[in-house]
């Protein structure tokens, strides 16, 4: 051999990296890849990447790391890796990586853009991994991913999507990066991955308007989860494009303008939600339309928004009449008049009305043994609205022990949650003497203090005395939306209908301390909301 030929023999690293593919030479290999020398331009062998992947992520302390960088063991033994092409294999050769699976597992680092390029990785799992971020601006592009298919990342620490469009090839399906504390607008690079069936960007610091070509380039898409952001202005027309959408939830942002007609065209929905969307003004408004053609829907929530008018005869002409699992929520908006008899050929129903201004409920069903799991056959109208003239948290009886209260200064509307005290203003007195924030919620200064002085203290006290005898703790949390946490004195979540909220830090805490009138006004420490994620980021000053 000349000199020359002997020159041009590759590195070691590449050596024993050839010889990995040929395992009846040898097994070994080595045990550490230093970072610095690799990159995405001269791709790694899989054991390599995975060995720089555990190396980088603080590997030494996740919660489960068995047989990682063993030398004697094949990748597709390690904890949270599959392999395709091993069924008839008794040595479990280090086969194709098709998931990497490593959810809650205390991974700590960004993640490798290496793991990336794993040629044949379709699933790639890192989700609970609370002090895991990705540099998706760091990848080089389409090399990467291209056989990735499934991509979540939810409850991490990613800030950023920048990037994102390099994360995966064509064939990507669905991203799950809900729950982190990416900011700024809509991640448009998204919008490259024309094959999503799944997308959730919800619980995280989004904001602006959403694309209004959005419904036009994602319309493969059966899942759409937007909620607990900041999104603002319209509901895109163009979602009517994704024709095939069976989920689509954009609750708790702050949308405006009128609902889109075109809703009412995605025929295939099972869950509509657009809740609360008071972040500004009156959220969404206008009329509420039929949903005549949605012949599948299951669970309609529109509730928290400023919808008007009433309720039309023909609402959800096409939905199942006998499907268990029908609710609808249109509590809390400005919704009028007589509920439509033709309700009543829903033999089971959760239909939530509360805190509109509904005049009257046709009497047909008041005699549906089906609605509220029964709660009807019980309590009658009572158990679907309060009267008027009564009132209680819920708006509706739910149970023996929970009736519609008469409430002495009047309740003037169908299924009052507040009762209006003899002088009409002691509610929004109560809150200023509590402290409001810009948007009118009772949210308590940093600092966490009550008034101080003499005389605004005992103008709270007064008007504590005056309001506990008709406004209910409960009253008290529906006025300040969400930014209270009634306890009771075992200091148990709060549970309402369905949803129970955990103490924030920062937040007013009411007790009742006695059964007639007394409350305690105090804040908890160390505990948080984990589902809460905009709650909690404002207490921490974000």
């Amino acid at each position: 051999m000349s000199s020359a030929d002997h020159r041009r023999r590759p590195t070691p690293v590449l050596a024993l990296t050839t010889l990995c593919a040929i395992p009846i030479l040898t097994n070994r290999i080595p045990t550490a890849v230093n970072a610095q020398q690799t990159s995405s331009s001269s791709p790694l062998s899989q054991r390599e990447t995975l060995t720089l992947f555990y190396n980088t992520c603080s590997g030494p302390q996740w919660t489960n790391a068995d047989n990682w960088l063993d030398d004697d063991t094949s990748i597709c033994q390690w904890h949270g890796i599959k392999c395709s092409n091993i069924d008839n294999d008794t040595d479990y050769h280090d086969h194709p990586v098709t998931e990497i699976v490593l959810v809650d597992n205390n991974l700590d680092c960004t993640l490798p853009p290496e793991v990336f390029y794993l040629p044949s990785l379709v699933t790639l799992d890192l989700g609970h991994n609370a002090f895991l971020d990705v540099d998706f601006a760091s990848m080089e592009g389409p090399s990467a991913g291209d056989k990735m298919q499934h991509l979540r990342l939810n409850d991490c620490g990613l800030t950023s999507l920048d990037g994102v469009k390099n994360a995966a090839g064509i064939n990507l399906k669905s991203l799950d990066v809900r729950s982190n504390a990416i900011q700024g607008s809509f991640p448009t690079e998204v919008m490259s991955y024309k094959r999503l069936r799944s997308l959730d960007l919800s619980y995280n610091l989004m904001q602006g308007p959403l694309p209004t070509d959005l419904g036009t380039n994602l319309f493969r898409l059966r899942t759409l989860l937007l909620a607990d952001n900041f999104f603002t202005e319209a509901i895109p027309s163009s979602i009517a494009n994704a024709t095939k959408l069976q989920i689509l939830d954009i609750s708790d942002n702050a949308l405006s303008s009128t609902l889109p007609s075109e809703l009412g065209r995605l025929k295939r929905l099972t869950l509509l939600t657009v809740r609360n969307q008071r972040l500004v003004d009156e959220g969404i408004t206008g009329p509420l339309f039929d949903f005549g053609e949605l012949n599948r829907i299951e669970h309609l929530d529109l509730s928290g928004n400023g919808l008007s008018g009433t309720v039309p005869e023909s609402f959800l002409a096409s939905a199942k009449t006998k499907s268990p699992f029908m609710s609808i929520d249109v509590s809390g908006n400005r919704l009028v008049g007589t509920m439509p008899q033709s309700l009543s050929r829903f033999q089971m129903l959760r239909l939530y009305l509360i805190d509109n201004m509904i005049d009257d409920i046709a009497p047909e069903l008041c005699g549906k043994s089906g609605w509220f799991f029964g709660e009807v056959r019980q309590f009658g109208c009572d158990a679907i609205l309060c009267p008027r003239g009564t009132y209680n948290r819920w708006g509706r009886q739910i149970s023996e022990a929970f009736p519609c209260l008469p409430c002495p200064g009047g309740a003037p509307n169908l299924g009052s949650t507040v009762c209006v005290t003899e002088d009409e203003g002691m509610i929004d007195d109560a809150l200023d003497a509590i402290g409001r924030d810009s948007n009118g919620r009772g949210e308590i200064p940093t600092n966490g203090s009550l008034p101080s002085n003499d005389e605004d203290e005992a103008r709270k006290q007064d008007i504590l005395e005056a309001t506990v005898v008709h406004v209910t703790v409960g009253d008290l949390y529906d006025v300040l939306h969400d930014r209270i946490s009634p306890l009771d004195p075992q200091e148990t979540p709060f549970v309402r209908e369905g949803h129970s909220w955990q103490p924030d830090n920062s937040y007013l805490h009411i007790q009742r301390t006695s059964e007639e009138s007394e409350f305690d006004y105090s804040f908890a420490e160390n505990t948080h909301h984990a589902g809460a994620s905009r709650r909690n980021l404002r207490s921490r000053g974000h």
